[in-house]
């Protein structure tokens, strides 16, 4: 019998025929998927040759009987791969799945299989980060939506696959982000803050995107506090509303009440808040959330 080791160092993806002897250390439930129009079903589990473990991932459902947790297993004939730095072993109708006696394994190898079949999520980095990313590699993202596309099918192996696109933007840059299958449902619009984990970057006309894996998440955040200076030429009172036009042509809406309260603790007393600005401009220290004012300042 071979070992995991050996069957990664020697030219470590493509066939492999030689006899491995490991233990089903974590099993997921199998999942569907759709090639050439047909529905398939695929399982991924893990599994221990005593000395380190390994991700594997099954497309022969008779075989899936005997990958239950606690079965030892000689394996041939299967196929090598590299995901994300992750060794994996691919079982199709072609390869040999034998029982065998108990083998015996490290009690964290439980632990490391389990990390395997669910591994935390990719860091967060900037969008301007994740776009000149490895191809493949998977990384997740901040930032706000600016804009969703309508939803629509595409053709994939054979089968239609919805997926709907939508603008984020962070500090660093804005990209679209191509949601996939099930990520087409996520509950996001224009003007919430979200983070995308695990998505790739495409390539498409020399243009660069995101995309979504099956491994992707999207979760609403909170919107990010943000300081700014603005300098105020004129304010307008509406329903409790001011609406103050900034001298870079920006317009900027806050609670009347929270500004006057501003100007009145800087000794600036007037029943008419819209007078402020009637001898001179003047600046203020802005603390946002989303496009909400939450703190104001006279400087």
């Amino acid at each position: 019998m071979t070992s995991i080791d050996a069957a990664f160092t020697e030219r470590g993806t493509g066939p492999y025929t030689l006899a491995l002897k490991v233990k089903v250390v974590a099993v997921k439930p199998a999942e569907v998927y759709r090639k050439d129009g047909e529905e398939k079903r695929v399982m991924n589990f893990a599994m221990s040759d005593g000395i380190t473990t390994a991700k594997g991932i099954c497309y022969d459902p008779a075989k899936f009987c005997k990958l239950q947790v606690g079965n030892t297993l000689v394996v041939r004939n299967s196929i090598r791969r590299t995901e994300d730095e992750v060794r994996v072993l691919i079982l199709t109708s072609t390869s040999k799945v034998l029982m065998s006696a108990p083998l015996q394994v490290p009690s964290q190898h439980v632990q490391e299989g389990e990390r395997l079949l669910n591994p935390p999520p990719a860091e967060i980095v900037a969008i301007k980060t994740a776009l000149t990313s490895p191809a493949n590699k998977r990384v997740s993202i901040s930032g706000k939506v600016t804009q969703e596309d309508e939803p629509r099918e595409v053709q994939v192996q054979g089968g239609m696959v919805p997926i709907k696109t939508i603008t984020v933007m962070d500090d660093s840059s804005k990209t679209q982000v191509t949601l996939w299958r099930d990520a087409v449902q996520s509950d996001v619009r224009p003007g919430d803050h979200v983070t995308i984990t695990d998505v790739i970057v495409n390539s498409y006309q020399n243009v660069l995107s995101l995309s979504t894996t099956a491994r992707s998440k999207i979760q609403k955040t909170e919107a990010p506090l943000v300081q700014s200076i603005v300098t105020v030429e004129a304010i307008g009172v509406s329903d409790g509303v001011a609406e103050c036009f900034c001298n870079n042509g920006e317009i900027v809406n806050m609670p009347a009440e929270l500004l006057q309260q501003t100007l009145e603790e800087d000794g600036l007393v007037m029943p008419d808040i819209e007078m402020a600005t009637a001898t001179a401009p003047i600046d203020l220290q802005l603390v946002s959330k989303g496009s909400e004012v939450v703190s104001v300042i006279k400087l």
